[in-house]
């Protein structure tokens, strides 16, 4: 049987908007978007069931491009066993011994109080901290999420979740001596993932970023992402620390390097931008996805542009933790199609939604809703290679979509005055419902 889903406004992607139509859904997936005050003569005899929403909206499902769910709790858990309470008792002596006074206020401040907290928690913790930030990922519209860790226990999650998930492996390494050992642990984990993951999960490469992955590891991780043409993701101009770091050789990174026991690490290439940095080590292509770029002044988002990478933006992240966002008209000008946004992680953010994230963006802009909706759904779709798939309403692909009611007068121009979708569905099946999970996570 056919399920017809008719609503004022239906917003497939691509910057359409189309009035008065139904989308047409069959097993999971698009079968076409029709005439919503013409569905019986256009289905015929076909069997259908009719699902009228009024004065609504239908979009794509949400994509967020870049995560971190396992940070969900940060700051919020209370630690009862003994032995976590003796580890945070001396993880904060190590802090202030070896790494020395450093204001919270500051990037790297909060870069060691956040992985303070996180290394405490027991397996069980974090898990809990990761379902919490899942359903707050999915309630709020998201039905793909790119989340970026290492821990085998969040694949299986994500394995188990009806949505779809890019997830990114996170990387470090910090001499030519460890890049041997972590190459071989990562081909492990890559079989690993293979062997376990399902039709819905994806893998990519995460090297955490330019002051935490030696030179010498990024040029083996750009060969293999090349040859066997893999995604990688890197945070890339986020903070003027990593700025600093590679224009004088030393910066505050430096104190959390003592704090992670990082004892080799500095810039092999002197006084470079971090997009001249990573082009000098053959970094910058098609395959690459640079988070944050906040720091980067125009002539670095043009090579970058210029090299074919995608860029992902997450603004309230980078406000708090850095007072600076990058403007999003040049995100629009240098990256049309190869841009999109995301909410990094709760840790750094006041919650996981996409619709605030973009409201945040649009609150003091004149910014089309339209290309706005396209980098939370089609934009990072192609990003991701999944754009056969999901990102947008056409014809075969997967059914994810959400339906947002309107009040009176308002039109799709209104959409991201909403606070979340009224129902959110993932081939074809209803997950959520005025923000209530309908699934178990």
């Amino acid at each position: 049987m056919l399920e017809v889903y008719k609503a004022k406004w239906i917003l497939p992607g691509n910057q359409q908007a189309l009035e008065d139509k139904a989308l047409v859904v069959e097993e999971g997936k698009i079968v076409d978007i029709i005439d919503g005050n013409l569905i019986s003569d256009i289905l015929g005899d076909k069997e259908y069931q009719l699902f009228s929403y009024g004065n609504s909206i239908i979009t794509p499902g949400f994509i967020n491009a870049h995560t971190h769910l396992q940070y969900t709790d940060v700051g919020k858990v209370k630690l009862h066993d003994s032995k976590a309470i003796i580890k945070k008792i001396l993880l904060s002596l190590k802090k202030l011994f070896l790494v020395g006074y450093i204001p919270k206020e500051k990037f790297i401040g909060w870069y060691i109080d956040m992985l303070k907290s996180y290394i405490c928690w027991d397996k069980k913790t974090r898990v809990k901290s990761f379902k919490n930030g899942l359903e707050m990922s999915i309630t709020s519209g998201t039905t793909c999420v790119a989340q970026v860790s290492r821990e085998k226990e969040f694949v299986e999650i994500l394995n188990s979740s009806p949505i779809k998930s890019y997830i990114f492996i996170e990387l470090f390494s910090d001499a030519k001596k460890s890049n041997k050992k972590a190459f071989r642990k990562l081909r492990k984990q890559i079989r690993r993932f293979i062997e376990r993951r399902n039709n819905n999960t994806y893998f990519g490469l995460e090297p955490n970023s330019i002051y935490s992955v030696h030179s010498r590891f990024w040029e083996v991780l750009s060969k293999f992402s090349q040859k066997y043409n893999v995604l990688m993701q890197t945070c890339l101009g986020e903070s003027i620390e990593e700025v600093e770091w590679l224009k004088k050789g030393s910066s505050d990174i430096d104190k959390l390097y003592k704090f992670i026991d990082f004892t080799n690490m500095r810039p092999t290439l002197e006084n470079k931008t971090p997009v001249e940095y990573l082009n000098a080590l053959n970094v910058l292509n098609s395959n690459l996805i640079a988070v944050h770029v906040n720091q980067l002044f125009d002539e670095e988002l043009e090579m970058l542009a210029s090299k074919g990478v995608s860029v992902v933006h997450c603004p309230r992240s980078n406000q708090k933790l850095h007072k600076k966002t990058v403007n999003i008209f040049k995100l629009l000008k240098f990256f049309p199609g190869k841009s999109a946004i995301a909410t990094d992680s709760l840790a750094s953010n006041d919650d996981l939604s996409l619709l605030n994230e973009v409201r945040y963006i649009k609150k003091d802009k004149d910014i089309d809703t339209l290309k706005l909706l396209d980098m939370i759904t089609i934009n990072p779709a192609k990003m991701l290679r999944l754009d056969n798939l999901i990102g947008s309403l056409d014809k075969g692909k997967d059914a994810d979509f959400l339906v947002f009611k309107l009040d009176e007068g308002k039109t799709y121009k209104d959409l991201f005055e909403k606070s979340h979708p009224d129902y959110v569905f993932v081939q074809g099946n209803p997950i959520v419902k005025n923000k209530n999970l309908l699934i178990k996570i």
